[in-house]
């Protein structure tokens, strides 16, 4: 098991290129996890870094890209097993 932080970010986050503004920004980063689309309209970030990755990642969470309205991002520190190394975009029909 690995520390990790669980973010949800709720807003006008899909269909506005959130999870791929994530994903780059995680690989840039070189930290392990994922992002998903949920069925609420939210997003959820996984991640597993050092803390100052990790502060970059919600700073970023919380500004969104371009086209996105971000109303709110919740964050927890969990402990997980992740399944692949590297960051990872997860489509609806994964889950």
């Amino acid at each position: 098991m690995i520390a990790a932080t669980h973010f949800i970010v709720k807003g006008v986050v899909q269909g506005v290129g959130f999870r791929y503004f994530v994903e780059n920004i995680a690989s840039r980063l070189d930290v392990d996890g994922y992002v998903r689309n949920m069925h609420n309209g939210s997003v959820e970030v996984v991640v597993a870094g050092c803390d100052s990755d990790l502060q970059i990642i919600e700073n970023a969470l919380k500004k969104g890209p371009s086209y996105s309205k971000v109303d709110s991002v919740t964050k927890e520190v969990i402990s997980i097993d992740l399944k692949h190394k590297g960051f990872n975009v997860v489509f609806q029909e994964d889950y």
